[in-house]
């Protein structure tokens, strides 16, 4: 049964490098709202990414934290570079919340907006290039197929699907 089997469990890496694909085409959907900006249907845009991020992106971040870091904490190499990382969640929470703030706004701020979509870019283009050149390969080494398929039920149960029993609780979507 291989990992990227239809029928067998999902590759939780790969599932965290879409995850990072579908951020990064949200972003680019921000900065093209933030240019249609005051029209409704880039302000409706805008509304939609930061949905988005409030949601998708802080169960991402939470499938780092609670499901693939705490397996790569023993690599004292790797241990500082996973610390500045959650320390990074921190300051992305900050940037949803601005979004979020700004998106709600009927008059929005559209250069507050352009500020914010500038500065969650930079964020999030340096700590994705961390993740996927240091911690996704050094948990591809290190991880056995065991450990990989119990991040993945984990992960899976995180949305309110797959196997182990788990109650769900999730609210769908990927």
């Amino acid at each position: 049964m291989g990992r990227n089997d239809e029928d067998g469990p999902k590759d939780p890496l790969r599932m965290l490098e879409k995850s990072h694909r579908r951020l990064a085409e949200n972003l680019a959907l921000l900065r093209e709202a933030v240019a249609g900006l005051p029209r409704p249907e880039a302000l409706e845009a805008v509304r939609e990414v930061a949905e988005f991020v409030s949601r998708t992106v802080a169960r991402h971040e939470r499938d780092e934290e609670l499901t693939l870091f705490p397996r790569l904490r023993a690599d004292g190499d790797l241990a500082p570079l996973l610390a500045e990382l959650e320390a990074e969640h921190r300051a992305h929470e900050l940037l949803h919340q601005e979004l979020f703030d700004l998106a709600e706004d009927d008059r929005p701020n559209a250069s507050g907006l352009q500020d914010l979509s500038r500065r969650l870019d930079a964020a999030y283009e340096r700590h994705i290039e961390l993740e996927e050149s240091r911690v996704f390969p050094a948990a591809r080494a290190a991880l056995s197929e065991a450990d990989l398929a119990a991040m993945a039920e984990e992960m899976q149960a995180r949305r309110g699907r797959g196997g182990g029993g788990g109650g769900g609780g999730g609210r769908g979507g990927g």
